[in-house]
């Protein structure tokens, strides 16, 4: 008996030292070992119209929109989304008046940490924070808000897909702000750093159906969920929904509209609406 117990107690410890072991292979992520993301770095818009939103989701409040050619400052990244420094003269701001004071034609905070808003109410979202005696260029007022050029004090997210980059040591010597119209070595320089961008390609929006399923650990591109159709994995990219609403469609049978991304290592579908299968 006590032999039999000895045996158990062996086994148990092989057991449980192998699903260690099986935990720490599930986080081990090869490609964030090689991964050397230069930020900030400098972008340019690829089309008329690209939306600024609040955040990283196409369901955020979208402040304006950029031009063809536009330079953004890229200080963040996240999935399918660029944080980007708010370019000059793009988008409108809003502070609450009882911090700001005039001297003469020019306004400036007297409040330290003063929000800067989305919209002129206190509910608006924060889009970015004013240091005390901040110099202002105010373009109007509401009841209680004051209208400004938030630049370059607030910031916000685009489209990874409609933004082309390039390294800030690389910066061209013009900008978008110091002349509306792009010169020559400009254009070069952003129609080369896209075709260097080519190894992720976007197709239409497509509709699939299978099992939503989820990955015990992310896998080694990060992928947490994919579909199951036809026996063929297909990688899910969701950021408009929460574990918690995910949760309702583990393992059953699903409609998912989405954008398919074909790139040379991690290809994925970005998920837009997502729905049980009647």
């Amino acid at each position: 008996m006590k032999l039999l117990l000895t045996k158990s107690r062996r086994l148990f410890n092989l057991l449980k030292g192998l699903f260690i072991l099986v935990v720490l292979l599930g986080f081990y992520n090869p490609s964030a070992l090689t991964q050397t993301e230069e930020l900030p770095k400098i972008g340019y818009a690829k089309k008329d119209g690209v939306n600024i939103r609040t955040d990283s989701t196409i369901y955020s409040q979208t402040l304006g929109s950029l031009k063809k050619g536009q330079q953004v400052k890229i200080i963040k990244e996240n999935l399918d989304w660029y944080k980007i420094e708010i370019p000059k003269d793009t988008v409108k701001g809003y502070v609450y008046g009882d911090y700001v004071e005039k001297s003469g034609n020019t306004y400036y905070t007297t409040g330290d940490n003063l929000n800067i808003r989305s919209n002129p109410e206190l509910t608006g979202n924060i889009i970015g924070r004013l240091k005390k005696d901040t110099n202002l260029s105010v373009f109007g007022e509401t009841d209680k808000f004051l209208i400004i050029d938030p630049y370059p004090n607030a910031f916000a997210w685009v489209h990874k897909k409609l933004i082309s980059t390039l390294s800030v040591a690389t910066e061209p010597t013009k900008n978008y702000n110091q002349s509306q119209n792009m010169t020559t070595q400009d254009s070069t320089v952003s129609n080369t750093q896209e075709n260097q961008t080519t190894d992720i390609d976007s197709s239409p929006e497509k509709t699939i159906k299978g099992k939503f399923k989820k990955h015990l650990w992310a896998d080694s591109c990060g992928i947490k969920y994919y579909l199951l159709e036809n026996n063929k994995k297909i990688s899910l990219k969701i950021n408009n929904l929460s574990p918690k609403d995910l949760k309702l469609f583990l393992n059953k049978e699903v409609s998912i509209q989405g954008e398919e991304f074909k790139t040379s290592t991690c290809p994925y579908l970005r998920v837009i609406k997502i729905e049980e299968s009647k």
